[in-house]
């Protein structure tokens, strides 16, 4: 009987989340898994009756291969695109044959790969809460094998000999023994199964061709950075008729804004916001009046009190972003904080102005 292989990730213990994560930190955790195991199931620490160690060191190398694949970024691509052999992995397609199905009939069809990618949304989409259209690339079912990746037509005027392949010699697999131990490596011409069908001319045996998609993404009013959705069905399609895989949208938020008059906003903790204000030595001694923009564009009067600390903040209550997943009508927002943006004088009779009442200060306090 041929041997049924493990999926990769289910024997290392690798989680949902685990294989969304970025490439390094998905090997940081492989790594740790990877450890974990083979301390666990290596020859020389099992102890136990013969049959407990030969199951050991079944798995040990098992776990070995799991390894050498998923740690590899071309490997992983190339199983993640074929599917684990026993159709558990939700991958682009694997044009693999199932033992089970020939005696139990198949298992139903596979849902496509979900794609996971970013948006990036201004400061002040965020503040605002909009619609944007965004395209973005898909593994779509290629339409003339229909995801199977094979020439059907033309396999149909072949016979076993002709597509028994000839790296492997139609046993799918090699095997290397050396005194300690027993290497499986599978065909990576046949990908195990010991034929190689006529691939598709149109797809190149992939069973997949890229293809664009568009959707309306609705970014809710006060969203902030890593913030996701997640579209039901609007992933890539499955290689065997199945549902198409589904899309999460995670939100990249600028953490600065600057609007067409030139104010600045910038992030400053959880829903506040941080802006400057222009303002002279004069009236920061004096005191003044002053009027500030906000986000939303609104303008509001502030009082500058007379001696005010330049190194200062004044704070405008409810100014700043809204809080996540509430309507426009039961928004609660943040603060606005505002520091000076002091402007030095460069008028002569301005500068001797301040000069003077410097040098004055200076002689009072000696």
């Amino acid at each position: 009987m041929q041997e049924v292989d493990k999926d990769y990730y289910q024997l290392l213990g690798v989680t949902e989340e685990e294989k969304k994560l970025p490439s390094d930190a998905f090997k940081k955790a492989l790594k740790k898994r990877y450890y974990s195991l083979s301390r666990k199931y290596h020859p020389d620490a099992v102890t136990g009756s013969d049959d407990e160690k030969a199951k050991a060191e079944e798995t040990f190398k098992e776990i070995n291969e799991a390894y050498a694949t998923l740690s590899d970024d071309n490997k992983r691509r190339e199983y993640d695109l074929r599917g684990s052999r026993r159709g558990g992995f939700e991958g682009w397609g694997d044009g693999m044959r199932d033992p089970f199905e020939e005696y139990f009939g198949r298992r139903g069809p596979s849902k496509g790969r979900t794609i996971r990618t970013t948006v990036n949304v201004t400061l002040k989409e965020a503040y605002d809460g909009v619609s944007k259209k965004f395209q973005y690339r898909y593994a779509k079912a290629c339409d003339h094998c229909h995801g199977t990746g094979e020439d059907k037509e033309k396999a149909s005027n072949m016979d076993a000999n002709d597509m028994k392949c000839p790296h492997c010699n139609g046993m799918g697999k090699f095997i290397k023994k050396t005194t300690f131990q027993t290497f499986i490596q599978y065909c990576p011409h046949c990908q195990g199964t010991g034929v190689l069908t006529p691939r598709c001319p149109h797809c190149g045996g992939n069973g997949m061709v890229d293809a664009m998609d568009e959707i309306d993404v609705q970014i809710p009013m006060g969203v902030v950075k890593g913030n996701y959705v997640t579209y039901t069905n609007k992933g890539c399609d499955s290689s065997d008729g199945g549902e198409r895989g589904d899309l999460i949208v995670v939100f990249d938020v600028q953490d600065e804004y600057t609007d067409e008059d030139g104010n600045k906003f910038s992030i400053l903790g959880d829903n506040s916001l941080l802006t400057k204000m222009r303002i002279d030595i004069f009236e920061l001694i004096v005191g003044c009046q002053k009027e500030v923009t906000c986000l939303n564009g609104s303008k509001v009067k502030i009082t500058v009190k007379e001696g005010s600390n330049p190194n200062g903040r004044l704070r405008l209550y409810g100014k700043g972003m809204p809080t996540l997943n509430v309507s426009l009508h039961e928004a609660k927002y943040g603060d606005l904080y505002i520091e000076y943006d002091i402007q030095m004088p460069t008028d002569k009779e301005e500068v001797a102005k301040v000069k003077e009442i410097l040098e004055g200060r200076h002689q009072e306090k000696v």
